[in-house]
């Protein structure tokens, strides 16, 4: 499963809450914190979370909570799955400390067998992780290729 930004938010909760798990979820800059996308008033308007929550996260705390991989102990249950988490260190929309917050928690709650690995291309912003013609994609699609190669030859 792979997503970027708030698809990557879909990924993740999707991967979370299905009843087959993926091998492999690949979240790219995604919105795993949707908190701090409100506080931090991320998105073009600054109320991106706000209108995909149809709320602020006062008004809906609980709703907020089942919709924030970070915050909701979401990353033990990804640890059901092998997760890679990228973005670019040059993401204004998505800022990597977002992104490495998730990882961190990914990993230090992924049991034995299971892998959460995290990467940051030097130089790319939002947009070039996903750009099939970029060395940000390459280097991306690469550490996936290479998750599902270890996964196989378990």
């Amino acid at each position: 499963v792979v997503g970027h930004s708030a698809g990557g938010h879909g990924a993740l909760l999707g991967a979370a809450r299905c009843a087959v798990p993926p091998d492999l979820v690949v979240a790219v800059a995604p919105v795993a914190d949707m908190v701090a996308c409100h506080e931090r008033r991320l998105s073009d308007e600054g109320d991106a979370a706000a209108r995909f929550m149809r709320a602020a996260p006062g008004d809906a705390p609980d709703a907020y909570a089942a919709a924030c991989p970070t915050r909701s102990g979401l990353a033990p249950l990804l640890a059901r799955s092998d997760l890679l988490v990228a973005t670019g260190d040059a993401d204004d929309d998505v800022p990597p400390d977002l992104s490495r917050a998730f990882a961190a928690a990914a990993r230090a709650a992924a049991p034995p067998g299971r892998a959460a690995a995290y990467v940051e291309v030097p130089g790319a912003d939002h947009y070039a992780v996903m750009d099939a013609a970029t060395p940000a994609f390459a280097a991306i699609w690469d550490a996936a290729e290479a998750m599902l190669a270890r996964r196989a030859a378990t």
